[in-house]
C-alpha cells in the first residue's frame, strides 16, 4: 500500500490546529492533485477530469480506533457573542438546524432554532431539579 503523508509545520499547525476553511480548501487540491498524479502514472496521459472510481484513495485516522475531527471556534474580537448575535442561539444548535434541513429525512419536523434551545434549556433546569428534590 503506497502512503502519502502530509505535515503541516509552523503558523497554526505548531499549536496544533489549522484554520478549517484552510484546511478543506488543502484536503480538496490535494485530492485533485493525487488523483491526477495516480492517473498520470498509471494512463501515462492528462486529462482535466479524473475518474475517481477508477483510483481509490481513504484519510486513516490520526489515532486508530475513531475517526473525529474536532472543528472548534475560536473567539476573535471583531466576531459577536452568542447574546450579540442576530439569532441569539448557539453555533452548535444552529448548525444542528440548519443540518436537519440541508439533509433528506424520512420524518421531516419543523423547528426553529430558537425553540431548539429552549428545549435543551428546558431540558437542563428540569435535571437540576431532579438532583435538587433527591
Amino acid at each position: 500500500m503506497d502512503k502519502i503523508e502530509y505535515r503541516f509545520v509552523g503558523g497554526d499547525a505548531d499549536d496544533n490546529s489549522l484554520n478549517f476553511y484552510d484546511g478543506s480548501r488543502f484536503l480538496y487540491g490535494a485530492a485533485r492533485f493525487l488523483y491526477h498524479v495516480e492517473h498520470f502514472r498509471t494512463t501515462g496521459t492528462v486529462t482535466p477530469h479524473v475518474r475517481t472510481k477508477d483510483i481509490n484513495f481513504v484519510i486513516k485516522p490520526a489515532k486508530e480506533g475513531s475517526f473525529i475531527w474536532e472543528v472548534l471556534r475560536e473567539m476573535s474580537p471583531t466576531m459577536p457573542s452568542v447574546m450579540e448575535s442576530a439569532i441569539k442561539v448557539p453555533l452548535e444548535t444552529m448548525f444542528s438546524w440548519a443540518w436537519s434541513h440541508i439533509l433528506p429525512e424520512k420524518k421531516k419536523i419543523s423547528v426553529n432554532p430558537l425553540q431548539l434551545e429552549q428545549e435543551k434549556l428546558n431540558k437542563q433546569l428540569r435535571k437540576l431539579l431532579r438532583m435538587r428534590l433527591n
